[in-house]
């Protein structure tokens, strides 16, 4: 949802960010699914180095079948009522129930790219691992670990940073569902409204995980204030197009580093 920022690749340099992400949606089914993601997430930078863990606490209110995934994403599993059915057989208002906890421990580890060509932007290629430290009976992770690979790009045109991500992740598999492994890609532009404020946009496309799933599609817009050379603010909103996103989701990161 950023860009690439030079200045958080200073050498030896440490950061700790707290997360607050809510989310709603119906995601095809027949009733709304309601998602607290709360990551904590502590980075270490050597450049060209990044090494970074985010350990999150998850709360979700539905009526099941939607399982935690990557990042504070989901998963739709297959056989659950979907929207045609909406209000249960006979009329009935599908139950609902709330589900809290550990999520999926996300790791990754990025190197920038830019400098052994002496290129004029930035590149960043990263891997990440998503281990199944949740508890899939109550649906909160899939039960499987996840291993993604990613190039990120960036270059500043004066105040303008426009930004591209193109990834590949290799999915784990459900008890009773086989996922697919699925292409993802973000494409954004980033606006620095002064020395401490940038604003941006992106578009978030990512695959079909299975025949009966949908492609994600959803729109994201920020807004970064740096308040100190340590601390930093951003505030988000999410706009989701498909039955894979959320139909709307806000959240707010607060940031120090040193």
């Amino acid at each position: 949802m950023t860009s690439l920022n030079a200045s958080e690749y200073e050498s030896g340099s440490f950061s700790f960010s707290l997360g607050m992400d809510y989310s709603s949606g119906d995601y095809g089914l027949a009733a709304d699914t309601e998602m607290l993601y709360l990551p904590a997430t502590l980075e270490y930078s050597l450049f060209p180095w990044r090494l970074a863990i985010t350990i999150p606490y998850l709360r979700i209110t539905g009526p099941g079948g939607v399982i935690g995934g990557n990042g504070g994403g989901i998963i739709v599993k297959d056989g659950t009522d979907r929207r045609s059915n909406r209000g249960g057989s006979g009329g009935e208002t599908p139950t609902l129930r709330t589900q809290q906890g550990l999520a999926d421990i996300v790791t990754s580890l990025s190197y920038a790219l830019d400098p052994l060509w002496n290129l004029p932007y930035a590149v960043d290629l990263i891997g990440e691992a998503k281990l199944a430290t949740a508890d899939a009976e109550k649906e909160l992770g899939s039960g499987s670990n996840d291993y993604s690979l990613q190039l990120n790009m960036a270059t500043t045109q004066g105040r303008l940073t426009p930004f591209f991500t193109l990834g590949y992740r290799l999915m784990g598999d459900l008890p009773q569902m086989e996922l697919g492994n699925v292409s993802f890609a973000s494409l954004g532009l980033d606006y620095r409204l002064s020395s401490s404020l940038y604003s941006g946009i992106s578009f978030d496309y990512r695959q079909a995980y299975s025949a009966t799933s949908a492609e994600l599609r959803e729109w994201v817009a920020y807004l970064n204030w740096e308040m100190d050379n340590s601390w930093s603010i951003n505030g988000y909103g999410v706009a989701g197009f498909s039955n894979a996103s959320p139909d709307a989701a806000v959240g707010i990161q607060l940031r120090y580093a040193r």
